[in-house]
């Protein structure tokens, strides 16, 4: 059990960890013209469950819109379910809060659901 555990850790941070930044127009991750966190937050609530409703919403006009396709919103919103899940499993663990460390934890998949959706120049043309 404990290997099985493992091994799926690691498979979830290889796969995590060899995704290519693409939320945002630009060249790569970091780099002049990249992917902006701060940029894509701007307006964003400061709690966990709130900005994955943000995010939910987005995707949905997203994909309402045509700057998402029916594949990507669909798997957006499984993972930004999955997110919330687990989220909701900690904070009943801990009387109805997350710990700091929990809230840089589920605000980094955001950040990699994200990362994983194709608006390309879409979002340079005002979404």
């Amino acid at each position: 059990m404990k290997r099985t555990a493992r091994c799926v850790a690691a498979a979830c941070a290889l796969m995590t960890f060899s995704m290519p930044a693409m939320a945002q127009p630009g060249s790569g991750w970091g780099g002049p013209g990249g992917w902006d966190r701060q940029s894509f937050w701007r307006g964003a609530p400061d709690d966990t469950f709130e900005r994955i409703r943000f995010l939910q919403k987005r995707v949905e006009r997203g994909a309402r819109n045509g700057y998402l396709t029916p594949r990507e919103a669909n798997w957006a919103s499984y993972k930004l379910d999955e997110i919330e899940r687990a989220a909701d499993d900690l904070r009943d663990r801990h009387r109805g809060m997350l710990t700091q460390s929990e809230v840089r934890y589920f605000q980094n998949q955001l950040d990699r659901v994200n990362q994983r959706l194709h608006w390309r120049q879409r979002v340079a043309q005002g979404y």
